[in-house]
């Protein structure tokens, strides 16, 4: 009986053995500009590692309550240290995207997308001036992301059933974000003005996003 993740006889993880399967016979880790994303990853994620456990209380308990935003925000030194950290979990952001989520590896597509969501939502928050719960929500989001990418990589759940795990989460966090953003913004301004907010930081460039992101 020839084993599953025999493809092209070469011997890949089981997730790239049905991609292969399907048409794809390039390994996601052969590919020079994903080894060194990675590479770039690990070594942002290093030299912010201390960041991230001396902040960590607050992030993730303005999950599930709101005050903890606003005590973050209120903090000038906890605030930069939370949007320092936040840019180095864009790149496992991209990662776990391009290779769950896309039918074939495009991380030049990939960092271009989200460099352009990430850069409009700064330029918006800048000309605004609003807070950015967001940043703290993409750190949450990531470190989600980069426990579920380690895991489903070791295992064959299929392409379609890890892509709906991986689209679930950000959903699921997404949901959240919104959530604590609403209440966050009505205790600095009234609803019309926070509605408009939540318009031009999240719901414009996510739809954009969506429009413009392979099926």
């Amino acid at each position: 009986m020839i084993d599953s993740t025999a493809v092209l006889g070469k011997l890949m993880m089981p997730l790239e053995a049905t991609r292969a399967m399907e048409g794809s016979i390039v390994e996601w880790g052969d590919i020079s500009l994903n080894c060194w994303v990675v590479i770039a990853a690990v070594f942002l994620l290093l030299l912010n590692f201390n960041n991230y456990f001396r902040i960590r209380s607050l992030l993730w308990a303005g999950v599930f309550r709101w005050k903890p935003n606003v005590i973050l925000e209120d903090s000038v030194q906890t605030s930069s240290t939370r949007n320092l950290l936040s840019l180095s979990f864009i790149l496992p952001i991209c990662i776990v995207t391009d290779y769950f989520l896309m039918p074939e590896s495009n991380m030049p597509a990939v960092l271009i997308a989200f460099a352009g969501y990430w850069l409009y939502k700064f330029i918006v928050a800048k000309w605004t001036k609003a807070k950015r719960v967001d940043l703290s929500f993409r750190i949450v989001i990531g470190t989600i992301l980069i426990v579920l990418g380690l895991v489903l990589s070791h295992i064959n759940l299929g392409w379609e059933l890890e892509k709906g795990i991986i689209l679930g989460a950000m959903g699921f966090f997404f949901f959240f974000q919104i959530i604590r953003e609403i209440q966050f913004f009505k205790t600095k301004c009234r609803p019309f003005r926070t509605f408009l907010y939540l318009c031009a930081l999240e719901f414009l460039p996510l739809g954009i996003l969506l429009m413009i992101w392979p099926a």
